[in-house]
């Protein structure tokens, strides 16, 4: 992403500019006293807080808004920027504790620059503009949630594919189905991706996405192909179709968007006996990848990432222990922990800023864990922390927020667990937080999955509830 102006009014001001002296003093003059930089690494990871003299403008060449000397200078993370460690990839800069501007491109230079902290001073010019992205028209305020225009919905699209060819009971209909969906950049540009059928649902395999979400066409986004599907000639019942592609399944929150790439870690409730299978699978727009085969015994998994891994574990009460996938090397490594049984309807999110892991599923009893967490440094493990009620299976990490949040069926409120004492060992405790707008529908009874997702660049959620439903947005910060 380009620097952002996130703060409404600033947005507006810099809008109205007609020089680049006055778009400068738009972006200073929100800032008042001392300024206060957060520094990020991936997933929202924070590394370092910095506060910063007050701004001024450099009227030279290059021209830019400049931060005077480093007052003080805090590691969140065990790691710096320009250090070995985690690398930074996002710097904010804030008024107190309201984002004015952020930026991901923080190279040393004249050109679209933020100059290093470690300097002692901290530059961002433009030739011959700030290279600032606005947010889509739709874009709503703080707290409210809004339904994003859109002349498509996911019914349309599959239907435009070529799905109700192929078949099923209702081979369109790849929502309803137990399936879920991730954030996936195409073209370095956020887009919610989903992926479903299975069973005797549906025998189309292809894969839809929405958006773009920011950047340019974000206005007027829409469902559009991600991934066609195999010919119909070509669909058996089984894993895998003839052409190798993998089958229509049941995605559950077995999905996982990573960059350009979307993950998916079994093959569960294929077409058209409702079987699963341990096989893997990676896919972009140019086709699918086989990647290494799932190495426990359960299914319908929730699956997260982190730094370069994917986390996952299986439900449906059988017994299984944290997976993790190396991306890079294709190869998986277990908890050393015993098994432990989840109950269906598994979601998965991380805490990014801690490396925290929280896996929650449907009421458990008995031997049957309903939810867990983990410290992903050492993988230690606690189990039956409190779940949320009203679960749809969509569980997401809000870094702007420090929490946890559930998606609730039909309704404007949310439900929050503070990240920061869970990790303090005090347990969840889920807090309703109630947006204006726009109420969603009702999602279906067999869950959302992951078809609600953090949108980094838009500070807020994604949900798209249903075949033919407008896809929403609640906006958190």
């Amino acid at each position: 992403m380009p620097t952002r102006i996130l703060h409404a009014a600033t947005r507006a001001a810099y809008a109205a500019a007609a020089s680049q002296q006055e778009q400068c003093e738009a972006v200073r003059s929100a800032f008042g006293g001392n300024v206060t930089l957060r520094i990020e690494g991936a997933g929202g990871q924070h590394l370092r807080t910095m506060t910063l003299g007050p701004l001024s403008i450099n009227t030279a060449t290059p021209r830019g808004i400049v931060c005077g000397s480093v007052l003080a200078d805090t590691a969140v993370a065990p790691a710096a920027p320009g250090a070995a460690g985690i690398a930074p990839t996002r710097w904010e800069f804030r008024a107190g504790s309201t984002p004015i501007f952020d930026s991901d491109e923080i190279v040393q230079g004249p050109i679209r620059t933020l100059c290093s902290p470690r300097f002692g001073s901290v530059v961002f010019t433009a030739n011959p503009l700030l290279p600032v992205a606005l947010p889509p028209s739709w874009y709503p305020d703080v707290g409210e949630c809004v339904a994003i225009p859109g002349s498509t919905t996911i019914g349309t699209a599959v239907r435009a594919m070529g799905a109700n060819s192929y078949a099923g009971i209702d081979p369109d209909n790849i929502v309803d189905p137990w399936s879920g969906g991730a954030i996936v950049s195409v073209g370095g540009q956020p887009y919610l991706v989903v992926m479903g059928g299975g069973h005797g649902d549906s025998g189309w395999n292809g894969i839809v996405k929405f958006g773009p979400l920011y950047g340019a066409g974000s206005n007027a986004p829409a469902w559009t192909p991600f991934l066609a599907a195999s010919a119909a000639g070509d669909v058996v019942s089984g894993a895998t179709y003839l052409d190798g592609r993998q089958s229509s399944v049941h995605t559950y929150n077995n999905l996982v968007g990573v960059g350009d790439t979307l993950f998916s870690v079994r093959t569960d409730g294929y077409y058209q006996s409702g079987s699963s299978s341990p096989l893997g699978f990676e896919f972009t727009p140019a086709g699918q990848t086989s990647i290494a085969s799932y190495p426990g015994g359960a299914q319908f998994n929730a699956a997260a990432h982190y730094n370069g891994s994917v986390y996952s574990i299986g439900a449906n009460a059988a017994f299984d222990r944290l997976r993790i996938y190396n991306i890079a090397t294709n190869t998986y490594t277990s908890e050393v922990n015993a098994d432990i049984a989840l109950t269906n309807y598994v979601g998965a999110a991380v805490d990014s800023t801690r490396g925290r892991l929280l896996v929650i599923g449907g009421a458990g009893g008995g031997a049957i864990s309903d939810s867990a967490y983990w410290n992903l440094s050492g993988l230690t493990r606690t189990l039956n922390v409190t779940r949320p009620s009203g679960w749809v299976a969509s569980l997401e990490y809000d870094p702007d927020r420090d929490a946890f949040v559930s998606l609730q069926s039909a309704s404007l409120t949310l439900l929050e667990a503070s990240a920061s004492a869970l990790a303090a060992g005090s347990g969840a405790t889920w807090v309703g937080r109630t947006f204006t707008g726009s109420t969603p529908p009702a999602v279906p009874v067999q869950g959302n999955f992951g078809r609600f997702r953090y949108v980094p660049e838009l500070k807020g959620y994604v949900l798209a509830p249903g075949l033919e439903a407008s896809v929403y947005f609640f906006r958190s910060a």
